[in-house]
């Protein structure tokens, strides 16, 4: 990858939200310093490295990454945020010991001369009294949701898009209190914004898919804010988010694994129950199943789950499914049979890249194991193994 000169917008909306991800996921590994360039291996399909040159301002140059991207990449913008909170937290260090040198009258008249300022008035109020907090995002996403008529066209919608993203980051720094304020009035209008939108770049619903980042962050790990569990309920009460892109199943994902760690599993099956027998999309009562089938697992239910697979072997996710515990039992007529008639049904449906599939993916297991599983190979169309 070629270097990159610095420039205000060197990481896109959507770029910098995937290198954040990645950041908080602990991805990046800092594996080296010479000068100003900072050397890293950030962990995503492969480990790919990285590095980054600053400035003598801390500000970024340049940069590079090995992996396919031909620009400024997520790795780089993990790199990047790895960087500048080395560089708060040394910060954070330095304020602190000042701080502690400070008498509490002083630090009064400091926190006074700083709210002059209204926005940071503003913060340090629901940083003091989060209850405060709603009424005052409330008023910050009236602001921000002033939509035009008819609508936001392409350019409205990259604007508001964007600005949703930048007031979310700034939520965000005020702590979780303030977002298990903020995200139920701004998930909803973010919603909305996007039925309304041309959003041809993405941006909304970047802000929307940030937004369901930061509640998973929030409910990452007990106790669990029952304010925001029951708003993570009612979003899935509603199809709406389940016909953008996969923001639904982003917050079934995040309130399954809770439901898990609870042990909730009548309250799980029974939402998987509601949404198969609600939807008439095929895809999604696939998905339904698949996740069914996750779910009897956790539970430890073995035997409805051989029942559920061996109902749906005509979807290809439970055939798969299937071949693996026939391959790993080394059951090659279980594994021929499956192939024979996942490949009749593939030709039957007229699908031929699942066609295709069921010829050359298997055929480690079926056409590797002695002379006979090398003609059931050749009969099925396999590739034998070289």
């Amino acid at each position: 990858m070629p270097d990159h000169p610095y420039n205000e917008r060197i990481f896109s909306p959507t770029t910098a939200e995937r290198g954040w991800k990645y950041f908080l996921e602990g991805a990046v590994s800092v594996t080296g310093k010479r000068g100003h360039r900072y050397h890293a291996e950030v962990a995503g399909s492969y480990h790919y490295r990285v590095w980054l040159e600053l400035d003598d301002a801390q500000q970024l140059r340049k940069g590079g990454c090995d992996c396919p991207v031909d620009g400024a990449c997520k790795h780089m913008a993990a790199l990047w945020f790895a960087l500048q909170a080395d560089d708060v937290l040394h910060a954070k260090d330095e304020l602190a010991d000042l701080l502690k040198q400070k008498s509490a009258e002083d630090l009064r008249a400091l926190l006074l001369r700083l709210a002059e300022n209204r926005e940071t008035r503003e913060r340090l109020t629901v940083l003091l009294l989060p209850e405060k907090g709603r009424d005052m995002y409330a008023a910050q996403i009236k602001k921000l949701f002033k939509t035009p008529r008819g609508g936001y066209d392409y350019y409205d919608a990259i604007d508001l898009g964007l600005a949703a993203q930048e007031w979310l980051q700034g939520v965000a720094l005020d702590g979780d209190a303030a977002l298990e304020q903020a995200l139920p009035l701004a998930m909803p209008r973010l919603l909305s914004a996007l039925e309304r939108s041309d959003d041809s770049e993405g941006e909304i619903a970047s802000a929307l898919g940030y937004a369901i980042d930061l509640l998973g962050q929030v409910l990452a790990q007990p106790p669990y804010s029952q304010k925001l569990l029951d708003f993570l309920d009612k979003c899935l009460k509603k199809p709406v988010y389940f016909d953008f892109g996969d923001f639904g199943w982003d917050l079934y994902l995040l309130r399954a694994r809770i439901w898990q760690e609870q042990g909730a599993f009548a309250a799980w099956e029974k939402w998987l129950d509601a949404k198969l027998k609600s939807s008439d999309n095929e895809w999604e009562q696939q998905t339904c199943l698949e996740y069914t089938l996750d779910m009897l697992e956790a539970r430890g239910q073995s035997e409805a789950a051989q029942q559920l697979l061996a109902a749906h072997l005509h979807l290809v996710p439970f055939r798969k499914k299937a071949l693996a515990a026939a391959q790993a039992e080394q059951d090659w007529p279980r594994m021929e049979a499956l192939l024979l008639e996942g490949i009749a049904l593939a030709k039957q449906k007229g699908h031929y890249g699942t066609l295709f599939e069921w010829k050359k993916n298997p055929a480690d297991g079926v056409a590797a194991h002695g002379q006979t599983d090398r003609q059931t190979g050749q009969r099925i169309g396999l590739r034998p193994q070289v």
